[in-house]
């Protein structure tokens, strides 16, 4: 993604939602808050405004 690595840890916050016919996951949606995680990297923008 064009950003290096900075051996941070991080906090990865997200909902994965599934629908579900038959007893089987049909579909799965994944959403995360990328730009938290950008921001946690210090490469987000708004980074060192207060």
């Amino acid at each position: 993604m064009g950003v290096a690595a900075t051996g941070k840890a991080i906090t990865l916050t997200g909902i994965t939602i599934y629908r579900i016919a038959g007893g089987k996951i049909q579909e799965a949606w994944d959403y995360f808050d990328v730009l938290g995680l950008m921001q946690q990297l210090g490469v987000g923008p708004l980074q060192g405004r207060r």
